[in-house]
C-alpha cells in the first residue's frame, strides 16, 4: 500500500510513490508552514476546512484549505487547477501547497482588501439575501431542484439585486468574472462548482 502523500513529502526531496512515471530530474519538497500563524476573526465560510494563515516573514496571507472526502488527492487536484488556470488568460489569486500541522493544505492567496470594504460572498449568501430561508432550504439537496434554481440567469439577476447600489457596472463586472470561471471549470473539466462556492 503507497503512504499517503504528506508521509512521502517529508525532507528535502519528493519520492514519488509513482515509479517513474511522475519522478522528475529535480524534485522539490512541498515546504512545512508551520510557522504559519492562524489570523483570528477572518472567516471564510464553505464546505472544506479552511483557515486563513499568515505567513510572517512576508505578512501574506492565504487561504489554507483541507482536502474534503479524497483529502490529499484533492489538494493536489486544486494545485494542477490553480497550475493549468495560470496558463489562461484569467485573473486567478496565487496558489500552492504546504504542510500545515501534519496536514497537506492547498493555500490561496488571501485577495480581499480590508481598506476597500470587499467581502467573500458564496452563491448561497446572494440567495439566502432574496429569498425566504423555507424557500432556499427546500431546494438544496434536490438535484433537479438545485439545477433548475441556480441557474445562470438567476446568478447574474442575483449580482444585480444584490449590489445594484453599486451601479449596473458592478453586475456586468462580476457576471463577466463568473462566466470567466465557468470557462475556466468547463475547460479543466471542473465539476465541484456548487451553491456554496
Amino acid at each position: 500500500m503507497t503512504p499517503p502523500l504528506r508521509d512521502v513529502c517529508r525532507g528535502d526531496s519528493v519520492q514519488s510513490p509513482f515509479p517513474t512515471v511522475v519522478a522528475t530530474k529535480h524534485p522539490t519538497a512541498i515546504p512545512n508552514i508551520d510557522h504559519y500563524e492562524v489570523v483570528e476573526g477572518v472567516s471564510v465560510g464553505g464546505a472544506t476546512v479552511k483557515d486563513v494563515l499568515l505567513d510572517p516573514e512576508t505578512g501574506h496571507k492565504y487561504i489554507a484549505k483541507l482536502g474534503g472526502r479524497n483529502s490529499d488527492l484533492e489538494v493536489l487536484t486544486e494545485y494542477a487547477i490553480y497550475l493549468v488556470g495560470q496558463t489562461l488568460p484569467l485573473t486567478i489569486a496565487t496558489g500552492g501547497v504546504g504542510l500545515y500541522k501534519g496536514e497537506l493544505r492547498f493555500l490561496s492567496q488571501y485577495f480581499l482588501d480590508a481598506s476597500r470594504a470587499e467581502e467573500l460572498v458564496h452563491g448561497m449568501q446572494l440567495f439566502r439575501d432574496l429569498y425566504d430561508a423555507k424557500t432556499v432550504t427546500s431546494i438544496v439537496g434536490n438535484q433537479f431542484r438545485e439545477q433548475s434554481f441556480f441557474t445562470v440567469q438567476a446568478i447574474k439577476a442575483a449580482f444585480g439585486a444584490t449590489y445594484m447600489h453599486h451601479g449596473a457596472h458592478t453586475e456586468d463586472s462580476l457576471f463577466d468574472s463568473f462566466v470567466s470561471m465557468l470557462t475556466h471549470d468547463a475547460l479543466l473539466g471542473v465539476q465541484d462548482r456548487h451553491h456554496e462556492n
